[in-house]
């Protein structure tokens, strides 16, 4: 029976040593995935530290772009409406000038109703002209 025991036991030794160098080739091939797992994570995790970098960066020089639209827009403006409030002057200043010109001419024509004669209308010519040249 001796031998019956040793050789029952040697078999469970070497069954249980086998046991172990699977357990330790099954927690070497887990640590190699863990390991593999820590490194995608850190690449996966610089990743996403380098995208929120270009997007924030993106978006101050939009901001930039932005507001430099903004002013050239308001530039813009500024110039046109100057501009428009410059011919709107020159506009009323015309108009005005007309309608004294067009009253000028309605008192004249009330004050000499008939047509002058040809010397005084000459004379009245010549004077207009004097006048004229003194004040351009």
């Amino acid at each position: 029976m001796g031998d019956a025991v040793k050789s029952l036991l040697a078999k469970r030794q070497e069954s249980i040593f086998s046991n172990l160098q699977q357990a330790q080739k099954r927690a070497t091939e887990i640590e190699h995935v863990y390991l593999d797992a820590q490194k995608n994570f850190k690449k996966a995790s610089d990743e996403v530290i380098e995208i929120d970098f270009q997007a924030k960066e993106s978006i101050q020089q939009q901001e930039k772009q932005y507001q430099n639209q903004i002013m050239t827009d308001l530039q813009k403006y500024k110039t046109t409406n100057a501009s428009t409030i410059y011919y709107q002057q020159q506009k009323i200043q015309k108009q005005i000038s007309q309608k004294i010109i067009d009253f000028a001419i309605q008192k004249v024509h009330q004050k000499f109703p008939k047509s002058l004669n040809s010397n005084v209308q000459k004379s009245v010519n010549t004077l207009s002209i004097q006048l004229w040249y003194r004040n351009p």
